[in-house]
């Protein structure tokens, strides 16, 4: 009986816990629209190979830096090319000298349905959520078998896109950095680790360059990535 009662308090415990971790990644999130009221600094550029024919064109923004100390700290990555549709990936940093160390990174593909990923202390479970389920693991433990089977599966099940993309992504990175501003793209590596991506003895000969104010690409791809900036809740059609 009082192995019962301690199970079932450890069991509500670690639910209170979970459930506070969720609530911050919401209120981080739902502080995101403030911080995109400041100009953001946005970065435009195209990935080129060796004959100089455009691979992808890759956006970036971040905003929040100059919006005070209550403002959470918002970076988007919009990756045009590698599939048919946009690759979006965005992250929320708690506001500087925040108590807060919870940071939430969401990927998602045109206007499919979003995988977000809130990492809260090193102490605590990843948690990875979509429209299609919920599933939690410790950071360590993302190359065991039972939890690459079940990322994959909810990834899978959320929108089979991210996994391509995440292969997409993870060989592009592999041959050039394609990360304006901060970081951003945690979902899509943790996915490249469960989708089967190996990486190549010689990766292709590619680089980056900016892309120019007067390219025909270029406004549409700054008002995409923008769009993807403001946004605060990702559904799909």
């Amino acid at each position: 009986m009082r192995a019962q009662l301690l199970c079932g308090a450890l069991l509500a415990s670690v639910q209170l816990l979970a459930a506070e971790q969720l609530l911050a990644a919401e209120q981080l999130l739902a502080a995101a629209p403030a911080a995109s009221k400041e100009a953001p600094e946005v970065s435009l550029s195209k990935v080129v190979d060796g004959r100089g024919n455009v691979i992808a064109l890759v956006a970036g923004a971040r905003t929040g830096r100059r919006a005070g100390r209550a403002a959470p700290l918002v970076s988007v990555l919009l990756v045009r090319g590698l599939l048919r549709d946009d690759i979006h990936l965005r992250q929320a940093l708690p506001p500087e000298g925040s108590a807060s160390v919870v940071r939430v990174s969401e990927a998602w593909v045109g206007g499919h349905a979003p995988l977000r990923l809130v990492r809260p202390s090193q102490r605590d479970r990843v948690v990875a959520t979509s429209p299609a389920g919920e599933f939690r693991w410790y950071e360590p433990d993302l190359f065991s078998a039972t939890v690459r089977c079940n990322l994959f599966r909810l990834a899978e099940a959320t929108d089979p896109d991210l996994l391509r993309a995440a292969v997409e992504w993870g060989e592009l990175r592999e041959s050039v950095d394609v990360r304006p501003g901060e970081g951003g793209d945690e979902v899509l590596l943790d996915l490249r680790a469960v989708a089967g991506w190996k990486p190549r003895p010689s990766p292709p000969v590619r680089r980056v360059l900016p892309l120019p104010d007067d390219d025909p690409a270029a406004e549409p791809l700054r008002r995409a990535l923008l769009e993807a900036l403001a946004s605060r809740d990702i559904t799909a059609p």
